[in-house]
């Protein structure tokens, strides 16, 4: 029973989204008034594509406005790979990804307080936004006609089900939406704490604070079965970032195994990354061939490959290449692809760890160039 509801959670997504996909079709035809045709699923699908970017703007426009409300300050806007962020005052335009998104809007909350942090309508403002321009968009189709209405009814149909998708609590590709961090917040004191600490580990990494730099309370341990929370388990990825970041590599790798074996609701997004980070320190420790291909499978290959824009990736490349295989090409090729990435990223404090730990592969590779050298001179 429970393999079949956790199947059952995994296709409800999928089955929603190709719900609102035969919808956006058929209120389409029937708005319209128009006789399907080539041009009608021309403009179908147009339609489609633009109101998915459209939606994806306004959802997270949602959640800045209800941030603002609620007392929030603007961190970072981001739709798809385009992020504007603010930094010292100013508004900045970087490109960031994060897999399994296409956007977020971040926002630094108010002092914390348990009782009262408002968690809610943060959270509900992105969906709320795409329910009202939904209607709006349901009134323009009701007193138009032809491919107008066409438009707008494609328009109506995917901001319901933006919306849906986000307001119902669930997890698409292995994120946890809106709805259900709302439900975690309501449930658990831990959640809560958990979902500020972030915001709030965003907003100095932003301003170029290290995770060395920031309070060690924010990273303190917890109980396993919090760490099954989606939000604490975030904030549990973060302590490994402090951990090595103040050079406790040994503890931080003990960290990774102890959460990957012992929280089984943790998200699979955060086990991968504690993966890539284990498979990075094999690498530069032992690098023992059998370990690193156990660790390196063809699950873990294809999450590096859907998340290479991170900065964190391409240091796992280059040390895979400059230490394992011996690549100096492909090495250098994850190196350039670093930079690209550092110098878009809008999280300096991020960058300027992930550069000393890019400096122990390259003296790594340096010392092994000479030894070589030495032992062929011999």
């Amino acid at each position: 029973m429970k393999k079949f509801i956790k199947v059952l959670k995994t296709v409800i997504p999928f089955l929603i989204g190709a719900v609102f996909g035969a919808a956006v079709f058929y209120v389409g035809d029937i708005a319209s008034g128009i006789e399907g045709g080539f041009l009608s699923v021309v403009i179908t699908l147009a339609a489609l594509y633009a109101g998915i970017i459209f939606h994806s703007i306004i959802h997270e426009a949602g959640h800045l406005i209800a941030g603002k409300l609620s007392g929030y300050d603007f961190l970072s806007f981001r739709v798809f790979n385009i992020t504007l962020v603010k930094k010292d005052g100013k508004i900045q335009r970087k490109k960031y990804t994060v897999a399994g998104t296409g956007g977020q809007c971040l926002m630094v909350p108010p002092d914390y307080e348990c009782e009262t942090y408002p968690f809610v309508f943060y959270n509900l403002g992105g969906s709320l936004m795409n329910f009202i321009f939904s209607a709006v968009f349901f009134t323009l189709m009701m007193v138009t006609s032809g491919y107008a209405a066409m438009v707008f009814a494609v328009f109506a149909v995917i901001g319901a089900g933006i919306g849906v998708l986000n307001i119902l609590p669930m997890k698409i590709g292995g994120v946890a939406n809106d709805g259900y961090n709302i439900v975690l917040c309501v449930k658990n004191e831990k959640s809560r704490r958990a979902l500020w600490t972030q915001l709030h580990i965003a907003a100095l990494l932003s301003q170029g604070t290290r995770f060395r730099e920031m309070p060690e309370d924010w990273f303190a341990e917890t109980d396993a079965e919090s760490l099954n929370d989606p939000l604490v388990g975030a904030v549990a990825n973060m302590r490994f970032g402090y951990l090595t970041d103040i050079g406790e590599y040994t503890r931080a790798c003990d960290y990774a195994r102890f959460l990957i074996c012992n929280c089984d609701k943790i998200l699979e997004v955060h086990k991968n990354e504690l993966r890539c980070e284990l498979l990075f320190f094999e690498i530069i420790g032992q690098c023992r061939k059998e370990e690193i291909e156990r660790l390196y499978d063809s699950k873990l290959q294809k999450y590096v490959k859907a998340t290479l824009s991170y900065m964190s990736r391409q240091r796992l490349m280059c040390a895979y290449y400059a230490l394992y295989q011996k690549d100096d090409a492909k090495a250098q090729k994850a190196l350039s692809d670093f930079e690209k990435a550092a110098l878009h990223t809008p999280f300096p404090g991020e960058a300027a760890g992930e550069r000393e730990m890019l400096g122990i592969i390259l003296n790594k590779k340096e010392r092994s160039s000479c030894q070589d050298q030495q032992q062929k001179q011999n």
